[in-house]
């Protein structure tokens, strides 16, 4: 199901959705913080793994960037009958730049959030040809129609997601191919806890396909100036992406970092989900 972490744009619009809170902490409640203590062994804790078989417990070694950040990226695959795979980020070590993952056949608790439409995907232009080639036989070939998602997010200390990056596809494959009718579809959304603080900065969305993969690929940048009590505080997701393949397998990649005041506090999470097939 996972595959080993290794060491992708037309630009279309999408909702992007405020959170209301899920908690019961009021903005005071949650901050501004201090910076955390890491403990004896350089880690900072955010929860122990879950008492299950069914988990998978490993650690992403980052890349530093020479200015105290840590650039993470992993990835998973989903087989058609297969669900869904949620993520959650147990521990980081800032000085050894890694992050310590669960990863277990679960799905989150509640949906992710949508764009406001969906938006037919454009066919990458080196493949254009080669797809409309393939058009006709395509057509008398069994094809399955499929849709999944790759939703990521931070929480802070009280356990609300403050940030939001989610991805959907939605196309047909016969097993060697992604075809081109009915279109591959995208479309993807943004979601930020404002009462807290947090502002979307900048993002940019990438809907595209070929005959071998569909892309739903966002980048989003988040800002907080009152989490921290010392500095402005950053979150980023560089970038979320979700493909939909002619295996009928769904990809989901994502690559994640942080920056600023306290940004230690805030947990890594995502969750990759078929939705259809």
């Amino acid at each position: 199901m996972r595959t080993p972490a290794k060491m992708i744009f037309s630009v279309l619009s999408a909702g992007v959705l405020v959170a209301t809170a899920s908690s019961t902490a009021s903005a005071d409640e949650q901050g501004p913080y201090k910076p955390p203590q890491p403990n004896e062994s350089g880690w900072i804790v955010y929860s122990e793994p879950p008492a299950r078989s069914s988990t998978d417990v490993y650690t992403v070694q980052g890349e530093p960037d020479g200015n105290g950040t840590c650039h993470f990226q992993d990835e998973a695959d989903l087989a058609p009958g297969e669900s869904s795979i949620t993520v959650d980020e147990l521990a980081f070590n800032p000085e050894t730049c890694e992050s310590r993952i669960a990863a277990a056949p679960d799905s989150a608790d509640e949906a992710a959030p949508v764009g406001e439409e969906e938006a037919a995907a454009t066919a990458e232009a080196a493949e254009a040809d080669e797809t409309e080639e393939s058009d006709e036989s395509a057509a008398v070939q069994a094809a399955t129609r499929s849709s999944g998602y790759l939703w990521s997010w931070y929480e802070d200390p009280p356990g609300i997601k403050v940030t939001e990056a989610a991805n959907h596809t939605t196309w047909s494959w016969n097993g060697s191919s992604v075809l081109s009718s009915p279109v591959p579809t995208g479309s993807q959304a943004t979601r930020h806890f404002g009462t807290s603080g947090w502002s979307l900065e900048s993002r940019n969305w990438r809907n595209v396909y070929n005959s071998w993969e569909t892309t739903s690929s966002t980048y989003a940048h988040f800002r907080n100036n009152i989490f921290c009590a010392t500095i402005d505080t950053h979150v980023y997701a560089d970038r979320n992406t979700v493909n939909g393949q002619g295996d009928g397998n769904l990809h989901g990649e994502w690559n994640w970092s942080k920056s600023g005041g306290c940004n230690a506090l805030l947990s890594f999470h995502n969750e990759l989900e078929r939705t259809q097939n």
